[in-house]
């Protein structure tokens, strides 16, 4: 009962019928309210965090996005002739901060790459997030934040009969605009992409399958109703692809994976000068601060007893008060860390003992972009492509994901074909040339690349990579 209460509760917050900036606002002065009970959750501290960065004057420069695509449309906006996207995401992407962000940070620059002109929305607050926001700006992205506009709708009345492409980034975003964008772009085509499936995620989570009609579950109905009513729904798995098509046939499904710009190949740091274990997320995501907790608790005391040299890292943004504080004997808290190179350049081993989710985990792509070998749950590792044993170790249950992290760090030959392998393996499938097939394709099932005919280096018209 109580979860149903829940998904009630935040299906009525989605639905919330006051503009962006009032609802906002709304939530500010509760979150001020509460602030006693809240302080220590990784929510409170993202709010608070948001806040923070909207007053900060930092240079851009700083932040780690890459920069293997080149940016392009000139002066910001573009030229008058390219065709206009607008991308609507609940926050600002933070890239050096979460994995969702990369991704869709990595897709605004395949957009622009691809000769879209590129318009975006952070819709849950409406926030001009300093570095973050002219990081987007200096691409060539008109930021649309408050005071400029204080409402999606009033923007969409105004300037939606102008874009060929709407696209809505999760399921809450799809599920409060996607009437509003029907109703004010008639020209534009909708892309709905998921991020992950929600209704997956939150069904595994309450040890439940989920309904493919969504019938007990508001946000998950509504969820189903955003997928059928968009001319095309983006998954980043395969599993979910599958999940979905067996389910409801007939659904206009289109796949791209994790859009990642890994590392470059370089002089790689060896076997013996490398020590610890870490875990890498961010802890608003509920299944990590799960994962974190069942490692901790079931099988790091195991681990530390046969290896009592090796130190356990927890490195993330938000982390909530009740990891933050635990003194588990060989654990270091690292929480947030600007320049992941310096850590993926001396670690050994990465952990994703995730119990539940959905979708496609960034922190095993990124570990094995780095080299550095993972040792997963089989939910951390479906649909990834990763092979057992060869580029990756997936173990199910305490005893096993203990045994296959000991063979991880002891064992130096294992390390090393993990290692490369994996690495090999990360590249291959999860390359941002792979991403910009992915999305070449679906614009071109669109009939939008007619409209926006640009080019990535490294990728010819054809979409061969």
């Amino acid at each position: 009962m109580r979860r149903f209460l829940l998904a009630y509760l935040k299906y009525a917050y989605i639905r919330l019928p006051v503009s962006e900036l009032t609802r906002y606002r709304l939530k500010s002065a509760l979150m001020w309210l509460l602030t006693p009970w809240l302080r220590h959750s990784a929510g409170y501290q993202f709010w608070s965090e948001q806040r923070r960065l909207a007053r900060q004057t930092l240079d851009p420069g700083r932040l780690s996005v890459g920069a293997n695509i080149e940016s392009v449309g000139g002066e910001r906006g573009g030229a008058d002739d390219q065709p206009k996207l607008l991308l609507i995401d609940s926050c600002t992407p933070t890239p050096d901060r979460d994995s969702g962000s990369m991704d869709v940070f990595n897709s605004i620059r395949i957009f622009l790459a691809l000769g879209f002109r590129v318009s975006f929305i952070a819709e849950s607050n409406l926030l001009n997030l300093g570095p973050y926001t002219r990081a987007l700006e200096e691409l060539g992205v008109e930021c649309l934040h408050a005071p400029r506009i204080s409402s999606v709708k009033s923007w969409l009345q105004s300037q939606g009969s102008t874009y060929a492409v709407v696209m809505l980034f999760r399921a809450p975003v799809a599920i409060r605009h996607l009437p509003a964008v029907r109703r004010h772009c008639p020209r534009a085509k909708v892309v709905f992409s998921t991020i992950d499936l929600h209704l997956l995620r939150e069904s595994r989570q309450a040890g439940t399958m989920p309904e493919p009609d969504g019938r007990w579950n508001p946000l998950h109905r509504a969820e189903l109703e955003c997928i059928r009513g968009a001319d095309k729904t983006i998954v980043i798995s395969e599993a979910e692809r599958l999940w979905l098509e067996s389910a409801i046939p007939g659904l206009q499904l289109a796949l791209v994976p994790l859009v990642r710009d890994l590392p470059a190949p370089r002089r790689r740091v060896g076997f013996e000068d490398r020590a610890g274990i870490a875990f890498i997320g961010n802890f608003q995501h509920p299944p990590n601060v799960d994962a974190v907790r069942y490692f901790l608790e079931e099988i790091w005391p195991e681990i530390h007893r046969e290896l009592p040299e090796a130190v356990f890292y927890i490195v993330g943004s938000y982390l909530p008060g009740a990891l933050n504080i635990r003194a588990d004997e060989g654990v270091v808290v690292l929480g947030y860390v600007e320049d992941l190179d310096a850590v993926f350049d001396t670690l050994r081993l990465t952990v994703a003992p995730l119990r539940y989710g959905a979708g496609l985990k960034g922190k095993v792509v990124t570990s094995l972009g780095y080299g550095v070998p993972a040792v997963v749950t089989p939910i951390a590792a479906e649909g990834m492509g990763f092979v057992d044993g060869e580029e990756i170790l997936v173990a199910d249950g305490a005893e096993a994901f203990r045994d296959r992290v000991l063979s991880g760090y002891r064992e130096r030959r294992l390390w090393e074909k993990l290692s490369h392998q994996g690495h090999a393996a990360a590249h291959r499938l999860y390359s941002l040339e792979v991403s910009t097939h992915a999305y070449r394709g679906l614009f071109a099932e669109l009939k939008l690349l007619g409209l926006a005919d640009g080019g990535l280096p490294g990728v010819n018209g054809r979409g061969d990579r």
